[in-house]
């Protein structure tokens, strides 16, 4: 984060996610988003939820409030500038938030309103296909496309440290930085490639097959279109 860029003092402390106290409720959230939507008519407003027991309901508020999409964060995720109290103490496996906000838009009709994304340690293609089997359709890479780019894992990213000129500011340290864009690319690439065949894998036999029982399932482009689909 450069403090310079954004405004900020730079002998203060900076926690990511900042905590918000303009939002205490859904219908703050609302507020929000219609004035969000009103200053960019074109963006696209995301909220981004913890994993944790009741995600769900507050998926259901965040699509009623009128959000273009709600991500359903999992415990295993983080940002060096994350108090390490966050880091290890907040939230719930990504697969559970997930599961339970599918179901919960599901009963309330609210499916199709909404595009549901996912982050929170997503490393392989078999993450994406488990991800998109329990109800979601975006899903978030971060910490393993900083390890293709170079990143040792220090964490020390709070500290402007950063041995291999990842996440620092300093100019002496970012010459130390060798990743390049065809490493991202190509982990992109090849996690695709294993969600196609972890996806072939499955439904080529039916001993490990997985079974999907949902009640209804609506694809992203009905979504977008307000459109709904029966699945079974």
């Amino acid at each position: 984060m450069d403090r310079r860029g954004a405004a900020l003092d730079p002998r203060g402390r900076v926690d990511l996610p900042p905590p918000h106290h303009d939002i205490y409720s859904i219908e703050d959230l609302a507020q929000l988003i219609y004035d969000l939507k009103n200053a960019n008519p074109a963006a696209r407003i995301h909220v981004k939820l913890v994993a944790e027991v009741g995600v769900g309901t507050v998926a259901a508020g965040v699509s009623k409030a009128h959000a273009d999409v709600v991500l359903i964060s999992g415990h295993d995720g983080g940002t060096g500038a994350a108090p390490l109290t966050s880091l290890k103490h907040a939230g719930a496996p990504w697969e559970l938030g997930l599961a339970e906000t599918q179901q919960t838009l599901l009963l309330n009709g609210l499916r199709d309103r909404i595009v549901v994304q996912v982050d929170g340690q997503l490393k392989t293609g078999r993450d994406v296909m488990i991800a998109a089997l329990l109800g979601a359709e975006e899903f978030g890479f971060a910490t393993a496309p900083l390890v293709v780019s170079g990143c040792v894992m220090m964490r020390v990213c709070h500290l402007d440290t950063c041995p291999v000129g990842v996440a620092t500011q300093n100019p002496i340290l970012r010459q130390r930085f060798t990743g390049r864009p065809e490493f991202v690319e190509n982990f992109s690439c090849l996690s695709l490639r294993k969600s196609v065949n972890t996806w072939h894998s499955w439904v080529s036999g039916p001993s490990t097959r997985p079974s999907v029982r949902s009640v209804r399932w609506t694809p992203p482009w009905r979504a977008r279109t307000g459109k709904r689909t029966n699945s079974t």
